[in-house]
This record gives structure tokens, sequence and C-alpha cells, in this order.
């Protein structure tokens, strides 16, 4: 555990280093970036390392990435009190900043302890995650090599493990301890950003609510989101052998949306959400962007904040433009479907910040608007140019969706966040609206210095849970959802009466009804302009997720899979970001209903509180259940008490563990060794994943996909059979030589895959290791 607690060191002066940009960019909002001053801090030092590998004459080694650490940290406190503008700069006060980094520490070194008893880097994508990290690392310069295809970049979004071989490198640890601390590194970035976002809800909700209530909301609702998992315990009650973590609920939770017909599987999709992740142990591109895209979550929150003020752009509005810009950016090189999802709910946040709530919106705010996201589209190319360069996509067009979820399949996924919407909606809607103009101004009271909204200083705490802060309806506003409670309820009623139909009669459109149900009552609620910013906030989020639900029930991504599983990586993308986006949300929503009922009758309180306190329990009690089993059975697969991620391997491949040493210790990294190449999923590729030294190809099908099936992938894994198997010694070192290979490794999975005879086959190339089960050659020189 000392390797974690070095590592959680380090991650401090990160956090100095993001805190002046935190500052800028969250300003306007409650916490003023507390919570994101390390995951900007973070994605900061990576970035500049990265930019300086691809530009300078630099060398990718510990002592770079300290320099860049620690450097970055140096220059972000001296600007911060050397610079006039940053010291006038609104920054959190130490005590909060002091808070967040304990949250973060005691994430962190929890999941560390758990994952001690659950850290092999083996099975599902952790073997190709490890290759691509080790690549990263094992890279003197950039762009990163492919250990999986030796003499070419990395063809795929590669930044997070920038981010991962970053600290790696400065910490100093194993590169399979530095797996599993990655891991760690970004589930507690990721639940300081939804506490940043419920802690900032609640204060744009209750701009005089007491610490206990914003702290307090962050951290119960990052628990939900990150802690929690979906409600497929329903699904195995009173089935013991479901007890079980790869043919049970463990891993079926994340596989609930499946269609059959005839007895054949006909779609197939993937389910995922964050604790599974954590507990599963993939150091995946989508696990990895979690953290950055709650930050990019709050970048659309400060937007709407900004833009309902805001009527012309100043320097630091810009500034905050091209942060946001550099923000989504690196959500493209990290995980691209990440990326224009959460540009449009960023343009979608500040507009509706504008239209409906800027009291000074006219030709130049809408003009100033624009600006400043045409800043911020430029600054997402321009700061990532080097990666887009050399990347090819490998997604091929938009397809129309014929096969749809199932509404109970759906609700097995999103329920908890389903009912909290609806309760959410109706109770908004039952409340009467009033013009901004209708009630007189309210008295000043003491400014509060905690709930960091200077605005809190002129409400009292009743008057400001719906004080109204935006305008008059416009024209729509008064037309279509200006009308009165009655007939708004019964709207939304008849809404989702119609789905209740569509479940019973059309089922396959039930999901597109019921998210198309909760879209329009958000954009309702959104634009409500005497309900105030937060609860605008609340449901401009819960309309930018539900949207998102909706789009894998219309279209699909066309990539390199087939059917059944056309829509697989849309529904698996796409519903990885809804969870995240409308369980923040509904952190700020339940706080809401709690504080309004408090308000009620007793007797209406005790009835409202019987009712849906008792049905959330019941969701939330099962939430968390599925990560008490999972979880523990999950560490059920593995003795060792570690963090190194290898340990295992020993007692699996021990031969093969010895070579890949040998191989650490005496091979360059631009020499390429020749190994076995296989499918996903298993084994093959382990000596270049496990060292990051290039092979001819490593998973066959992932290459295929990464470079849009190119034929050099195939002719590869042709000469690699051809090396193995033929009996021809000219054959074999022309081979060789033309794929300018330099050791040649015989293994216990090549002796499999082509024969105790392999070695007689290559018998004329001189041994330079050997050890029982497992042979190295070095392959001589062309003459």
């Amino acid at each position: 555990m000392l390797d974690a607690v070095i590592w959680t060191a380090l991650l401090v002066p990160a956090s100095l280093a993001g805190l002046p940009l935190a500052a800028l960019a969250f300003g306007n909002l409650p916490s003023r970036g507390a919570f994101l001053a390390k995951p900007i801090g973070v994605l900061l030092v990576a970035y500049v390392g990265w930019l300086l590998l691809f530009l300078g004459p630099f060398t990718n080694n510990r002592g770079f990435h300290l320099a860049v650490l620690f450097g970055l940290a140096a220059i972000s406190v001296v600007a911060r009190y050397a610079t006039p503008r940053l010291r006038r700069m609104k920054y959190p006060t130490w005590r909060r900043i002091i808070a967040t980094e304990l949250v973060f520490a005691v994430v962190f070194l929890g999941y560390a302890v758990y994952r001690s008893r659950n850290p092999e880097i083996w099975g599902t994508e952790k073997p190709m995650d490890f290759a691509l990290m080790n690549g990263v690392i094992l890279s003197p310069t950039f762009p990163p090599n492919d250990p999986w295809f030796a003499g070419h970049g990395i063809n795929y979004y590669y930044f997070g493990y920038v981010l991962s071989s970053a600290f790696t490198w400065a910490s100093g640890v194993k590169s399979a301890v530095g797996f599993n601390l990655a891991l760690g590194t970004f589930l507690a970035l990721a639940f300081a950003g939804v506490s940043s976002l419920a802690y900032d809800l609640v204060g744009l909700i209750r701009p005089l609510a007491g610490r206990l209530a914003r702290y307090g909301t962050g951290v119960v609702t990052a628990a939900l989101v990150m802690l929690g998992g979906n409600l497929y315990v329903f699904h195995i009650i009173g089935d013991p052998q479901a007890l079980s973590f790869w043919k049970g609920m463990g891993w079926d939770a994340t596989r609930v949306i499946q269609s059959s017909a005839d007895g054949k599987l006909v779609d197939y999709t993937i389910n995922e959400f964050p604790v599974f992740s954590f507990i599963l142990g993939d150091l995946h591109p989508h696990v990895m962007a979690l953290p950055f895209t709650l930050l990019a979550t709050s970048l659309a929150v400060a937007w709407f904040v900004n833009w309902s003020r805001l009527s012309r752009l100043k320097p630091g509005d810009l500034a905050v433009a091209a942060i946001t810009g550099w923000v989504l950016g690196s959500l493209y090189v990290i995980n691209s479907w990440d990326f224009p999802s959460f540009l449009v709910l960023t343009v979608i946040a500040a507009a509706v910040g504008l239209l409906w709530f800027n009291p000074d919106r006219g030709l130049q705010t809408v003009l100033s608007l624009i600006a400043a996201l045409a800043v911020a589209g430029l600054a997402a190319v321009i700061a990532f140019l080097p990666f887009h360069l050399q990347f090819e996509p490998f997604a091929s067009g938009i397809g129309v969706v014929r096969i749809r979820s199932d509404i109970t399949q759906f609700l097995t996924i999103f329920g908890l966040w389903v009912l909290v919407a609806i309760v959410y909606f109706t109770y908004r809607f039952s409340r009467p609206l009033q013009n901004r103009h209708s009630r007189a101004q309210p008295a000043p009271v003491r400014h509060s210095r905690e709930s960091g909204n200077p605005q809190a200083a002129s409400y009292t705490r009743e008057e400001t849970s719906s004080r109204p802060q935006g305008l008059p309806f416009p024209p729509l506003g008064k037309g279509l959802f200006g009308a009165g409670p009655p007939v708004r309820l019964t709207v939304f009623a008849c809404g989702l009466l119609a789905v209740g139909v569509a479940w019973l009669l059309l089922d396959r459109v039930a999901v597109f009804a019921l998210c198309s149900v909760l879209v329009l009552a958000a954009l309702a609620t959104a634009i409500r302009s005497r309900d105030g910013l937060g609860l605008g906030a609340v449901s401009v989020l819960l309309f930018g997720g539900f949207g998102l639900a909706a789009i894998p029930e219309v279209v699909h991504v066309k990539d390199f899979f087939g059917p059944p599983n056309t829509r697989m990586n849309t529904v698996f993308k796409l519903y990885y970001q809804v969870w995240p986006i409308i369980g923040s949300a509904s952190g700020g929503a339940i706080y809401w209903i709690a504080t309004e009922t408090a308000r009620l009758p007793k007797v209406r309180r005790l009835l409202l509180a019987a009712g849906f306190a008792s049905i959330l329990a019941c969701l939330v009690a099962t939430s968390m259940a599925y990560t008490a089993i999972a979880g523990k059975i999950k560490t059920e697969f593995f003795d060792h008490v570690t963090l190194d991620g290898l340990a295992f391997a020993p007692d699996v491949f021990a031969a093969d563990v010895d070579a890949a040493e040998w191989l650490q210790a005496n091979v360059a990294s631009h020499e390429t060794v020749l190994e076995a190449p296989g499918e996903p999923y298993t084994t093959y590729g382990r000596i270049s994943s496990w060292t990051g030294i290039p092979t001819l190809v490593g998973w066959v099908q992932h290459e295929q996909l990464w470079r849009n099936t190119d034929p050099l992938v195939a002719e590869r894994v042709e000469a690699i059979d051809r090396i193995y198997s033929t009996s021809s010694t000219e054959e074999a070192l022309d081979l060789l030589h033309a794929h300018r290979v330099d050791y040649v490794f015989v293994g216990s999975l090549e002796r499999d895959k082509y024969g105790l005879l392999v070695f007689d086959r290559l018998s004329f190339l001189p041994i330079v290791f050997q050890a029982p089960g497992a042979v190295i050659y070095k392959v001589p020189p062309p003459t």
C-alpha cells in the first residue's frame, strides 16, 4: 500500500496545477471549482507532457514527468500570487479544498484496498488495456508505438493511457501496479466530479444552503452514481445459482438489453455502469473518460449560469471558452464517443441560459455566444492537433435501428433515475407559474461565506428557494408551457399513460416514448424562469441525459461489428454517458423534493414521505446490494493480496514471465519480438502486453477494427504462421527480415498452436534465453 500512498501524494501538486483553471472556469458556481481542480490538474499534467513529447527534444522517463508535474504546480502557485487578474479571481476556500482532497484520498485508498484483493490483469479487455498502457510507457517520444502492430503508432483514442502512464512514471511503480492505481485515480476523480455537480446544484437551488446540505448531497449523490449498481438484483431473487460473477448477476447485469427470435440472438448490447467497471477492472477508454465527462458536465452547468447573466464577451469569458474547448477536445482523444454528446450538452445549456434566463438577451448577446462557441471549437481541435493528424477514425457512418429495447430491460438499468425524474417533474408541474416582477424585492440579510454565491447576500433562506431569476416567458413558453398546474399535470400524466399503452401494445417503441416524454418535460421545466437557475440546471441535465438515452432507439453508429452486435457499441457508450448525467441531476432533484416536501403540512408531508421515500429507499438498497454482492464474489477468484496485476502470472505462465522479464532487461523499445497472434479476450499477445515491446500482430480482431481491416493485418498473420510452421530456413529468414523481426519467442501458446516441432523448425536461430517451456531466439541481421 506504500505505492498507493506515494501515488496519492503525487496527485496533490496536480491539484495545485489545476486550481487557477478550475477557479476561472467555475468561478460563478457555488463550489468555485474546489472539487474539479484535481481532474483539471491531472489532465493538464498529462497534456503538457504529451505535447512536449510530440514537439520537443524530451525523453519519456520518470525525470521528465516529475519535472512537468512539479513545474506546473510551481507555475500555478507563482502565477496565482504574481498575476493581478489571477489574484482577483474568486478561489475556493482552503477549508473546501482540503475537504475535497480528503474525500478523494478516502475513495482512492479505499478502492486500492479493494483492488488489492481483485488485482489481476487477466480476461476481458485488460490485456489490451495493459498493452496500450505499456506501449505508451515504453515509447521514448510520441506518437506512441502500438505494441500489437510493430512499426506503427497507436490508431486508437489512447490519451487515457497517457494519463495513466504519466503518473506511473512519476511514482516509479511497476506498470502492473500503476494499472490498478490508475483505476483508483479515475474512480476517485469521477467521485469528485459527481460531488461537485451535486454540490453546485444544491447551491444554485438554495443559495444559502448550509455545509451539511451541500457536502452531504454531494457525497451521497456520488456514492449512488459511482458505487451503486442497476436493479438487476430483482431478477435473481430466489435464484442462488445467480450469485456468481461470470455466469450470474455480476456479468449479466451489464448484458440486460438483448433480443432473440426463433431461438437466435438478434440484438446484443452492453449496458455497463460505473461500479461494474471498477469491480471488473478494465482500464478502458470509457472508464478513463468518466471523470472528464463529469468535468464537461460541470462546464455545461457553468455555461448555463454564465450565459444567464452575460451581455457581452470579456477576455475572461474567452479564456473560459478556451478551457471548455480544451476539455471537450480531450474527450475525443480519451474516448471519442464522448466528444459530440458533451459538446451538444454545452451548447444546449448555454442556449437555454441565454434565451430563457438572460434579461439582456439580444442580437449582440447571441453573437457573443456564437463567438464563444467558435473559440471553444477551435481550442478543441487545435489543442490536440498532433493526435488528429495521425488518427484515422474507424466508424463508417450512421444506420437506422430496426430492433429496439424492451422497456422492462431499460427500467432495470435506469429505473432509479426514472423514478426520481417522474416525481421531480410531477412536483415541478404542480407549482403555479409566477412572473419575475410579481414579487417585491426581499430584504437583504447577512452574507453567507460558505454559500460561495455573492447573490445569496440579498435573499433570505425562504425567499431564495423560489425567487425569480429569469425572464417572463417568451411566446413559446406562454403558449405551450405557460398553462396552470392542472393542465400541465394532466398533459404529463397523459404522456406517461401513452408510455404505458405503448408498453402493452407496441412494446418496442415504449423506451423511445418514455424518453420523449421525459425530454419534453425537462424542456418544459427548463424554460420555467420562475423557478431559478438551480432547477433550470437540473432540467437541462435531465433533458440531455434522457435525450441521449433515446438515440439508440432511432439510430446507431456503423462500425466493425455486424448483427447481432449492430448497435452494441452505440448503446454501450451512450448509456455510459447517460448514467452520470441523470444520476448527478437526480441528486439535485432529490434535495429539492425533500426541502419542498418539508414545507408542506404535516399530514401531506408524511404521506409523501411514506410513498416516495420508501420506494426510493427500496431501489437504492437494491442498487447497493448489487455492489456488495458482485464486489465480494469478484474477489473470490484470486488469493493474492497485492496491487501487482501480474502477481498471478508466475502460477500460470511461469516460463513466460521469466522470458518477459529478460526481454524488458535486454531488448530496446524499437526492436520487434515475434509471438503468436490470436483472438480477442485470450492470453495471446501476452508478451507484448506485459512488456510494451512491439510484436507484429497481437489480437487480430482489434487491429482489424482499429485499422479499418487494413490488408496488412492479414498479411502479417499469414507471415507469422509461415515463420512458425515452415521447415524452410530460407523462407523463415526472408520473412523475418522482411518484417524486421529481431527476436522470436516460443512459449506455451506458440507450442500449442504450432506443435512441439516448432522448436526444431526454429533451431537454426541462436538461443538467447531458455527456460522450461519458453525460448527466445535472436534473429541474425541480413547479409
